[in-house]
Parts: structure tokens; sequence; C-alpha cells
């Protein structure tokens, strides 16, 4: 049963650990402290009767008792033995007394290292001497009265430190366990409760459900209205999600923006469902943090055991892997696991572990989609990444960019993409052909990064592309997630001289107003906008004819994307579109194919600037 001086059963054991290490000491010097009292016994001159006696038929039963490792008891016959031994040396007559009470001292001495004991064994030794010189039977008892309350009080004082010492080495423990934030078990904490109700779970044949929950895009909330108001989320969320779970259930933290929960009342799938959308309804009302009003949403999964596992690692990594799912398929929603999402997660994580050698490898490479004017003229090109893996073919993006994200590894492969593309363009232009302007993707990921602006910069030097020939297409989203910051890195990267296009434009947010706040120079409509199917377009036709209007009263160009059929193209070029890409006019070739859609300016020696604009931008890379 747990102490209610302990909060978790691994302080509680650690206390114990201390405690038994003590009594082991003990145990020890009283021993060696027996031992000593019958050899000084036995070699006194004038030993009597009694004290051989004590000696003789206590020692034997002591020593018994002491390897039968039944500890209590072992302290019982060794005390006993001490006090038998005095009284059986005063009777004698002789001195043997004071030299027990001087190993006596000793003993204690070297197990509490207090100076207080050095002192009681001196008042021992002076008093022993004084019975000495007067033995009268009225001094002799003051004095054994004396010595006796002083080895009370040394002992007492002793233990008194040790069990401070060790209710200070559990709460050390304790507070290990216990997240500073929220008050909440960390992960150290959580494994002793997970492990608690996996073995009551089994001993009684009982079910519970294990919940994972992450908070959807904290770090937005760090990085725009700083971290003080971020912990105040968690703190809010860890106090709202207490209330949700209930008595008998456990919550605990397991750092940075993720939960765990155990649901003891919550042993099928339809219970595990519920709770979980309980969980996320808690969280679904505004917090009023710092005086900003926030809406906060969490991706849940959840586990049973024992049905999706019985061991701590496997049950909480299934659970986990449900909640990634739910991340992955957008957030803000709950799922079980299941045998598919597992599959899922070991294929994702094998993905992953290969994606991490692919570029060392050269596993990727790079095609181009060609992008025309309703004038025929070719306006430029999209470099387009693509991986050839060893055993699964070409991957499509789709399907591993999100996991490059996630990952860590899209700065590198993104700094990859735009150095080879901008490569390829200026061997174009060397090789006398006319490329137009190469437009690259650029991830989340990539522009919250604060050195993206110069490592930009410095590509620009190392390859010698004019910069306005090179375009980075950043997407609504992308910019939205932190729109002051993405607006410093947009407006150095056009005073270079690049330009700046947002792709997908038009199904990420309805307000468009932050046109107007980033220094864009085209806008790339996602196809959305465009039916498969021709038929009675007048809907289409008029949104199409709005972003088109609203983007050149801006001062923007608009490229559509996705244009597959010849009365896709009509439309566009009615509604005044400025230039269009998409499989009625090139699918995504490799640098050799693209290449024979280039037209040719005559053999190009040098890469000096063509434009006297040119020259100051070339100034500003130096």
């Amino acid at each position: 049963m747990q102490s209610p001086l302990f909060k978790s059963n691994s302080a509680q054991e650690s206390f114990q650990k201390c405690r038994g290490l003590f009594l082991q000491r003990v145990d020890r010097l009283f021993v060696w402290l027996l031992l000593a009292q019958a050899i000084l016994l036995l070699v006194s001159s004038n030993r009597g009767g009694l004290a051989r006696w004590s000696v003789l038929v206590v020692l034997p039963v002591a020593l018994l008792l002491w390897r039968s490792g039944k500890q209590s008891t072992r302290h019982a016959v060794a005390a006993t033995q001490m006090f038998l031994a005095a009284i059986a040396a005063n009777a004698a007559g002789n001195a043997v007394e004071g030299h027990l009470y001087f190993f006596a001292a000793l003993a204690l001495l070297a197990l509490y290292r207090d100076w207080r004991l050095f002192v009681t064994a001196s008042l021992w030794m002076t008093f022993e001497h004084w019975v000495e010189r007067a033995p009268a039977w009225g001094d002799y008892v003051v004095v054994w009265v004396i010595q006796c309350s002083c080895l009370a009080y040394a002992c007492q004082r002793g233990l008194s430190d040790q069990w401070a010492l060790a209710e200070e080495r559990a709460k050390n423990a304790q507070d290990l366990e216990r997240d500073s934030l929220t008050g909440l078990p960390n992960r150290t904490g959580f494994q002793g409760v997970l492990k608690q109700a996996i073995t009551e779970g089994t001993r009684n044949a009982e079910a519970f459900a294990l919940i994972c929950l992450d908070l959807d895009r904290l770090q937005v909330i760090n990085e725009q209205f700083g971290e003080e108001t971020g912990d105040a989320v968690l703190e809010e969320s860890s106090r709202r999600l207490r209330e949700a779970i209930g008595g008998g259930n456990d919550l605990a933290r397991l750092g940075g923006d993720k939960f765990v929960i155990i649901l003891r009342d919550s042993d099928t799938y339809a219970d595990t469902q519920q709770s979980m959308t309980r969980l996320l309804d808690a969280l679904k009302p505004e917090f009023q943090v710092a005086g900003h009003s926030l809406r906060v949403t969490a991706s849940a999964g959840g586990a049973l055991f024992p049905e999706h596992g019985v061991d701590q690692a496997i049950l909480l990594a299934n659970a986990e892997s449900a909640m990634t799912r739910v991340k992955s398929e957008g957030r803000n929603n709950s799922r079980l696991f299941s045998a598919s999402v597992g599959l899922a997660k070991l294929d994702r994580l094998m993905l992953e572990n290969d994606l991490r050698e692919a570029l060392d490898r050269g596993e990727f490479h790079l095609h181009y989609q060609a992008q025309f004017n309703f004038q025929g003229e070719l306006a430029g090109l999209e470099a387009l990444l693509r991986w050839n893996h060893p055993r699964r073919g070409n991957v499509p993006p789709l399907e591993f960019i999100s996991i490059a994200e996630e990952a860590g590894l899209i700065l590198r492969i993104g700094e990859w993409v735009l150095r080879e593309a901008c490569r390829q363009y200026v061997s174009w232009e060397r090789a006398g052909f006319a490329p137009g302007k190469i437009a690259v993707n650029v991830s989340a990921v990539q522009l919250a990064h604060p050195s993206f602006a110069e490592s930009v910069k410095q590509i620009l030097k190392d390859t010698g592309i004019r910069p306005h020939k090179l375009e980075l297409e950043i997407t609504e989203s992308a910019l939205m997630q932190d729109l002051p910051r993405a607006a410093d890195q947009l407006r150095g990267l056009r005073n270079l001289g690049i330009l700046l296009a947002i792709d997908d434009f038009g199904i990420g947010y309805s307000s468009l107003s932050y046109l107007q706040k980033l220094p864009m120079t085209s806008v790339k409509m996602d196809r959305s906008f465009l039916p498969e199917t021709p038929g009675v377009w007048t809907a289409e036709l008029a949104i199409i004819a709005g972003i088109v209007n609203l983007a050149h009263s801006l001062g923007l160009s608009v490229i559509a994307e996705g244009v597959e059929t010849e009365a896709q193209r009509v439309a566009l070029e009615d509604a005044g579109c400025d230039a269009a890409q998409g499989y009625l006019f090139s699918r995504p070739v490799s640098p050799d194919e693209a290449q024979k859609l280039l037209p040719g300016i005559g053999r190009v020696t040098s890469l000096r600037p063509f434009y006297a604009e040119d020259h100051a931008i070339a100034a500003a890379l130096e």
C-alpha cells in the first residue's frame, strides 16, 4: 500500500531503498559491536560467571539469528547482548563497562558522523571515571540514568537526521517526476503510473484506455504572443483536461504540447471514442490569456489495454501512432489505434529512415513544368522535386514532403532544390537558351527559419543566377502561420530582386487583406477553380474574373495551374489571366526534355546581368 507521504510509487520505492541501506549499515555495526563485547569479556582478567555464561549463551544465538536474515530479531539480540555484558561486567567489579560504552559511542559516531555523539561519548567516559572513584550505589544509579538518557538522545537525533535525509531524497525524487509548469507527472513519473495500471489491469483482468493528446500549433502561439502566453495555455489546458477526465483517472504531460491520459472507466471502443470527444470539447471554448482570445484545438489518439498492447512502450507507441495519423489527416480530431494505423506508422518510419540518406545517395532529382502566356510564349519553368527510391521507385512529393518537415530534413532538402534549380537555369543560359524564369516552392519551415534569406542570398552568389529570374512560391497557409515574420523575410528577399508568388491562391483563407501587407509579385490560382468537366461556367468565370481583377488592381500577375483542357485555357484567357501551366501545355519533364521547350537567345558567354537594373542588384549581393 502506498504511503500518503508519497505521491508516486517510484518516490516511495526510492525512500524504501534508502531506508533498507541504512538498516543494513546498522545491522553490520551491531554485529561488529557484539563481537567486540565478546572479545573484551573473554579476555578480561576478572570476568565473572555471569559474564562468561552471557557470552557463551547469547553470542551463538545472536550469530545464528544474524545468519537467518531476520533483521529485527538480530537487532534485538545484539542490543540485549550489549546490556547483558554490561551487567555482567559490573557484577564482576571490573572496568569492562567503560570499554563497552566507548565502543558503542564509536559505533554510533561512525554511523551518524555527528559531533554531538562525540560529546556524548566523552560524557560517558567522564561519568565512568567518576563511578570508579566513588562507586556508591546511588551515584551509580544516577550515572547509569544519565548515560542511558544520553544514549537515547543520541540515537533519537541520529535517527531523526537520517529520516529527514530520506524524506528530502524522496521529495527530490518526487520533484524529478513532476512537470514544473502544470504540476502533472512528467514522462518519468508517468512511467510508474502506467506500470501500476498495467499491473492492476493484468491482475484484475480489467481493460483501460490510454489517450495521447497533442495541442495543435502551440508553437505558433509561442512565436506570435510569446512563450509566457503559450505556458498559460498549457496550464489552462491541463486544468480543463483534469476536470474532463474525472476522478479515478490519470493525467500527465510528456513534454512540449503533449498530454497523456489513462482512462480506467473506458474499456470499449465506444467508451474510448466518446471520452476522446469529451476531451477535445473541453478545449473548444476560447482561452482568455494575457488579454488575448485564443482558440486551441487538439489531436487525440487512443489505444486499449490489453488489446493494443500489454507492454508500456508498445501501448504508448500505438496511442501516439493513432494521434500522429490524426495530425497527418488535418488535426482537430481523434481516432483509435488499428492494425492499419500501425502498419502505416511502420511504413512512415521506414520511409523517414530512407529519406535521411536519400540526399547523400543522390536519389533526388528535379523535373520541370513549363508555364506559357496566352500568346504561346514560354513564361518560365517550375522546378518540382522527385525522389527515385531504390526499392519503391518514384515516390510522389505528397508522400514524403510532410515527413521531411516533421523530421527536420526539409531545410537541407529545400536548400538542395533551390541550389540545383538555380544551377540548372544558369546552365541553360550558358548554353544559349532563354528559360524565362525559374520557380521554386518554399515550405513553411524554410520560411520560418531565421537564416533563410541569407541562405537564398548565398545561393544567388554561388550560382550566378540573376535575382529577377528566380521566383519563390509560398502557400497561403505557410504565410499565415506567422504573418509578421513572413512579411519581414519576404521584404528582404524582394529587396534583392527576387520574384515572390502566392501558391494555391484562393483556398487557404477567406480574408484577402494580407495581400496588402506582403511584397508579392504574382499569385498562382488554385486548380480547384477550374472544373474538370466543361459546362455552364457562369459561377466559375465570375470567381476567376474576380481573382484576376483583384490581383491586377494590386499590381500582381496571375498564373493558373492545373490547366488540362482547351476550354479551360479559353476561359482563362477571356478572364484576363496572364499565364498558365498544366498538362495541356506540358507535363513535368526531365531537364533534357525541358530543354527542348526553351527558345534560344544566342550563345551566352558571360553571366553578367543583361539589364542595367541588375548591376545594382549584383552590387547588393557582394
